[in-house]
């Protein structure tokens, strides 16, 4: 499931720049959850016998580490918590996912742009070291 829907670098928009036209990048500064659809995907899942569930992560957390990652509306790691805790009485085991590939890093924000340099895996690994809290 996708909490973060900043995982990539889309550009499905045309900006209109005088003369030209050109793709731009679409970027969601605000947390793109529909609580509703959240609960109802939850319970459906459990429905039909799921088990497992992998969350994207991504922006969608304002971690303690790196909160200057966070989208505007982003779950608190308690909320976190508290939402791993309820998967998991549900009978789902949640299984949070943080991607690092380059391809898929856009929610690190400006640290996307930073690839293979000290300050980048300085940041993942702040970010993987404090998410093994949420496992």
């Amino acid at each position: 499931m996708h909490l973060s829907f900043n995982m990539w670098e889309d550009h499905d928009r045309l900006a209109n720049d005088g003369d030209t036209n050109h793709k731009v990048r679409v970027w969601d500064s605000n947390l793109r959850l529909s609580e509703p659809l959240w609960e109802d995907s939850l319970k459906k899942m459990v429905d039909n016998g799921m088990n497992m569930v992998v969350i994207d992560l991504g922006d969608a957390v304002k971690y303690d580490s790196h909160p200057e990652i966070a989208v505007k509306n982003a779950w608190t790691t308690s909320r976190l918590r508290s939402e791993l805790a309820k998967m998991r009485k549900m009978g789902l085991e949640p299984i949070p996912k943080l991607n690092f590939s380059a391809g898929h890093d856009q929610w690190l924000g400006d640290y996307s742009r930073m690839v293979s340099t000290p300050t980048y895996y300085k940041v993942c690994s702040e970010l993987i070291g404090r998410s093994n809290r949420f496992i």
